[in-house]
């Protein structure tokens, strides 16, 4: 709670892009603060998915694909489809290979691989949701990790397609940052992130743990 609540959204009539959804869900938990950062510094107004619950675990059941994989990964489902249902129009879930390396003597820091990649199965098993309500939903792989290669064009390219696909075709898209744009908020949130004072919310993994459950 204390985590999501510390991060106020601009307006919706003071963001010159629009409103970008991100779902409360898997490691938005640990990445939410530069996630909220970037995007508010690139002109959106951030709007989260609401907090975990059976209502809003059976938003989503129409669209599980398996009975067997974890219940965070399950009801990221329903929060993808309470953002549609609030009228989003962009939605933003990256997949994340490797997290951030907190611990330089670390041998590795690989996600779990249902975090890593789970908005791939949500934005394939949700598809005709997004093209019913003309969603862009925008899952890319990103180097995370590697501050040099997520701050390079090409990211930003991956990131932010010009090209529309069959969800998008009905939708507006959202205007398109530049990559100098890109990387000047992505180095503004990581450094909001890494100067947060004792007390507030950050990017460690101590914030994920006192927050609301998955």
């Amino acid at each position: 709670k204390r985590l999501f609540a510390y991060y106020r959204p601009l307006a919706p009539e003071d963001a010159p892009r629009g409103v970008v959804g991100i779902p409360r869900v898997l490691n938005i938990y640990e990445n939410y603060p530069f996630w909220f950062t970037f995007f508010t510094e690139l002109g959106y107004s951030v709007k989260l998915s609401p907090r975990s619950s059976r209502d809003v675990y059976s938003l989503g059941i129409e669209t599980m694909p398996s009975e067997s994989v974890c219940y965070p990964a399950k009801i990221a489902h329903g929060h993808i489809q309470a953002l549609i249902d609030a009228g989003v129009k962009f939605i933003f879930y990256p997949c994340l290979p490797y997290e951030r390396k907190e611990d330089p003597n670390a041998n590795n820091h690989y996600n779990c691989p249902v975090v890593g990649s789970y908005p791939e199965v949500l934005r394939l098993n949700m598809r005709d949701e997004f093209i019913k309500n003309g969603v862009t939903f925008l899952a890319p792989y990103l180097p995370f990790a590697t501050q040099k290669r997520s701050g390079s064009p090409r990211s930003c390219r991956t990131a932010f397609p010009n090209r529309k696909s069959a969800a998008q075709s009905s939708a507006r898209t959202p205007s398109k940052p530049s990559s100098a744009h890109g990387r000047a908020a992505k180095a503004n949130a990581l450094s909001k992130c890494s100067t947060r004072r004792a007390g507030t919310a950050s990017c460690s993994r101590a914030d994920r743990t006192t927050s609301t459950p998955r």
